[in-house]
């Protein structure tokens, strides 16, 4: 399956966008109005209880 790019912009103060690679989440951004963008690559996603295993995390 291609990879796909979900973007959610309904709430004013926030924008967050994820891409998907095979229906598995593999980036997440989220942006704030302040300014900060959190980036972050994961490598999977417990599915017993839905935690993020986080391999690089870094504020611009």
């Amino acid at each position: 399956m291609p990879r796909r790019m979900l973007i959610n912009v309904r709430e004013e103060e926030e924008s967050r966008v994820a891409i998907l690679d095979d229906d598995y989440l593999e980036e997440l951004y989220v942006e704030r109005h302040t300014g900060r963008q959190l980036v972050a690559t994961f490598t999977r996603v417990e599915s017993s209880t839905w935690s993020l295993v986080f391999k690089h995390v870094s504020l611009t």
